[in-house]
């Protein structure tokens, strides 16, 4: 998906509460997604490498939402 949340997260359901997130990007990426993680991002705090890492091993903070190669 190119570190690209899918647009459909917007219209999938009117629960914004981080276990449905949690619920629909774990179905979505089919993998685990740390709750903790999605309440982080949710409440608006800064994404931390920590964060990032939890979200997605393969990304980094410096290269989220380049292009993929």
């Amino acid at each position: 998906m190119g570190g690209q949340a899918p647009s459909g997260v917007a219209a999938s359901s009117a629960d914004r509460s981080p276990e449905a997130v949690q619920a629909y990007f774990e179905d979505y990426y089919e993998r685990p997604v740390p709750l903790d993680a999605v309440r982080h991002v949710l409440a608006g705090h800064p994404l931390t490498p920590e964060i990032a890492g939890a979200l997605n091993p393969n990304e980094t903070v410096a290269n989220a939402g380049s292009p993929t190669p």
